[in-house]
């Protein structure tokens, strides 16, 4: 079962990067399945690759805010809630580092340390925009969208597969 929403699909763009990625990590799989390639560089491949997806998704949400002026539709809960994750993802490397007195593990998991900075980059964006430049424009409605009756604009349908 599908669920189109209006007239919003998947980009060609979109479509493409997640082509390559799959391909990408197929590829380095196969390899590694076959011992052409080490289980800990592919497990770093992976973690890059979620590196890029997590930066790439915060983007169309701070443009279509930045656009519209206004964070009204979006939860700033899960924005709140995700900053403190971040923090504490990087305040626990840093207490490890600590207490192991290893400073050079601080890198040591750059994936890690990499989406907590990302995650507390984007989620400051969004605090600022939600609590400081568009804080007077949440109640208003915007000229450029329009808001739908009761999930009107939901559409479900099958295939016979």
């Amino acid at each position: 079962m599908f669920v189109q929403r209006s007239k919003q699909r998947v980009s060609y763009v979109t479509t493409l990067i997640i082509g390559l990625f799959v391909l990408f990590l197929t590829i380095t799989t196969i390899l590694t399945a076959f011992e052409k390639m080490n289980l800990l560089l592919l497990i770093y491949f992976y973690s890059y690759i979620q590196i890029v997806v997590s930066c790439i998704r915060y983007i169309p949400q701070i443009l279509l805010n930045y656009r519209r002026k206004s964070t009204d539709g979006w939860s700033i809960g899960y924005v709140l809630f995700n900053f403190i994750g971040g923090i504490l993802s990087i305040i626990q490397m840093f207490f490890l580092a600590f207490n192991y007195d290893d400073w050079s593990s601080l890198l040591g998991s750059i994936t890690k340390l990499a989406l907590g900075i990302l995650t507390i980059g984007f989620n400051v964006v969004f605090i600022i925009q939600h609590y400081i430049l568009y804080k007077n424009t949440s109640k208003q409605q915007s000229d450029d969208y329009q808001i739908l009756d009761d999930n009107a604009h939901v559409q479900t349908t099958t295939t016979d597969s």
